[in-house]
């Protein structure tokens, strides 16, 4: 992902997902209402807003909020990104954006929007919107009908969606800040009885000392069985630059018995805390219907 168009009607999230996105994945934003619009809600002659976009669009890495199909280097907007996000939200959901919107920064610019153009009340604007469904909606199933199967189109229908998008990349944003731990791994042969290797491997408090990556482990029961077996359960907590985590760790061993090295068997762990690195929540589902998709016959579309 390094070109991205983020399109859809007047309100419905785009320029604030554009600056999150922008967030996570240090992708400067372009906000084409910006290049667009002069001092004084004044729009920019034709040619001068086609140069504007030309050069914006030739860079190398971008997050376009906006739509302007008909101008502003459309083809070539499309032509040069690799991801399309498409807010396809219902009338009330935009028009209520709106509404929201005028109320918190009436009479401000707001960032995504050029000098000297404050947020005001247009009822022209309101009926654009209004109408933007039926008038509007189809020029962009048109205008997605010419991305190619290498681009990926990404549809939201509501605001959940585009959040557990976002909270996905994230997830993997982190993990690559934070590498995984490495395995530790090797094969030697051991000059020592067996009752001497089941001690040792036994000695469970004492893996902090040779255990790679084992920073504490506290045993918190021991249960001795009929036939043997001690049942130990202990907590461990295992560190890795900024990452550290606890597990609860239950292991049966039974001591050596002659022609038998003697078992040692653990469960699996599970971790019951995380002081730092990526989170361990997974992403939401995020749920779309590829029959209520008008791109669906499209093998690049992401919904479907």
């Amino acid at each position: 992902m390094q070109r991205v168009l983020v399109m859809g009607s007047s309100g419905s999230g785009k320029s604030t997902f554009a600056r999150r996105l922008s967030d996570i994945t240090g992708i400067p934003t372009v906000s084409i209402d910006a290049l667009f619009w002069k001092p004084g809600w004044v729009e920019s002659e034709k040619e001068e807003f086609e140069s504007r976009m030309i050069e914006a669009a030739q860079q190398p890495r971008w997050i376009m909020d906006g739509n302007y199909l008909a101008s502003g280097a459309g083809e070539l907007r499309r032509q040069l990104s690799d991801t399309v996000v498409w807010f396809d939200l219902p009338r009330s959901t935009c028009m209520l954006g709106i509404f929201k919107r005028i109320a918190a920064s009436y009479g401000k610019v707001r960032p995504e929007m050029a000098a000297g153009c404050p947020e005001e009340i247009d009822l022209e604007f309101f009926r654009y919107v209004w109408a933007y469904r039926q008038q509007q909606r189809p020029k962009l199933v048109a205008y997605f009908q010419g991305l190619r199967p290498d681009q990926t189109l990404v549809c939201f229908t509501d605001h959940e969606q585009a959040d557990d998008y976002l909270e996905g990349l994230a997830l993997k944003q982190k993990a690559r800040e934070y590498p995984l731990m490495p395995r530790f791994s090797s094969k030697r042969r051991a000059h020592h009885a067996a009752q001497q290797m089941f001690d040792l491997v036994a000695d469970v408090e004492r893996y902090p000392e040779f255990v790679p990556l084992c920073q504490s482990l506290k045993i918190r029961q021991r249960t001795p069985k009929d036939d043997g077996t001690e049942v130990v359960i202990a907590d461990m907590t295992v560190s890795f630059k900024l990452v550290r985590e606890s597990f609860h760790q239950q292991s049966d061993a039974r001591p050596a018995q002659p022609e038998d090295p003697g078992r040692i068997s653990s469960r699996p762990p599970s971790a019951i805390s995380r002081t730092a690195g990526p989170s361990s929540r997974s992403p939401k589902p995020i749920a779309m219907s590829a029959s209520s998709c008008p791109m669906s016959s499209r093998a690049g579309c992401w919904r479907c």
